[in-house]
């Protein structure tokens, strides 16, 4: 019975022995180590921290001024990708990386028509050293331009806010005004120069058509006086489709609406 008894005690022993070891071994640690890379900067090392399980690391000082635009920050990551947040808990050893980050700056927009953008889908910010993509105009931007770009101040900066852009900035938009030309038939000329004007007759009307004219109603051709042709009367504009074509549908004005290709053919009708 004494015997049997020993044994039991034993095995007791062994099995509390065994459970101890076994629950060292899973018990977590309850002190980390962060590390801070400051990487080719030049300055002093920030001391190694221990943190609690859980707790919360201080943001260490450092003296360096950053680009401008950017900010000094800590990285989780060797490859400056991800910012490292000082609130949020720590759950085991880790190294910071110090590094920059770009600052956000706001953009804003003067005289743009809702025709062409939809305003509310236009960037209001964006961040340095990312920059920001800036919208073509829709379909209803067509007639009498062809395309255009977005401009600070006079400063042509295209359909990107680049990477190096800093500040805050206030654009607008300019379309590529469309310079139709008008191309007239049936008038005797003979070229003066740039006015072009004619020998035998004088076509006050425009030569280059942009949407910003508006209507432009078509006059007369003045016809000379002691003209050969003097005893022709003018009778009215027809557009065409080329200088060689010599009838054509009625025309009395020039307007976007009428206008489909950048060269326009317009025959004087005389009897």
């Amino acid at each position: 019975m004494k015997r049997y008894l020993l044994i039991t005690i034993m095995i007791a022993i062994i099995i509390l022995t065994a459970s101890v070891a076994v629950l060292q071994g899973c018990k977590k640690n309850s002190v980390f180590t962060v590390t801070f890379n400051i990487g080719d900067y030049g300055i002093e090392q920030p001391v190694t921290a221990t943190v609690n399980n859980g707790g919360k690391v201080t943001k260490p000082d450092v003296e360096i001024v950053p680009s401008e635009g950017y900010v000094m920050v800590w990285y989780s990551d060797s490859a400056l990708t991800s910012i490292f947040d000082f609130n949020s808990p720590v759950t085991s050893n880790m190294t910071l990386y110090l590094g920059e980050d770009g600052l956000i700056f706001t953009i804003s927009y003067t005289d743009v028509s809702s025709e062409w953008f939809n305003i509310a889908e236009l960037p209001t910010s964006y961040k340095a050293g990312v920059g920001a993509t800036l919208p073509s105009p829709n379909s209803a931007f067509a007639k009498g331009y062809n395309n255009g770009n977005w401009f600070v101040g006079n400063r042509d900066i295209g359909k990107l806010i680049k990477q190096n852009e800093i500040g805050d900035l206030i654009l607008h938009f300019r379309g590529n005004l469309i310079e139709y030309k008008i191309r007239y038939s049936n008038i005797d000329y003979i070229d003066l120069g740039e006015d072009n004007y004619s020998a035998y007759l004088t076509n006050s009307n425009p030569l280059v058509y942009r949407v910003t004219d508006g209507i432009v109603t078509l006059v007369a051709p003045v016809i000379a006086e002691n003209c050969p042709h003097t005893s022709k009367v003018f009778s009215h504009w027809e557009r065409v489709s080329s200088s060689s074509i010599r009838e054509g549908e009625l025309i009395i004005e020039l307007n976007i609406d009428l206008l489909s290709t950048t060269e326009v053919f317009i025959r004087a009708v005389w009897q």
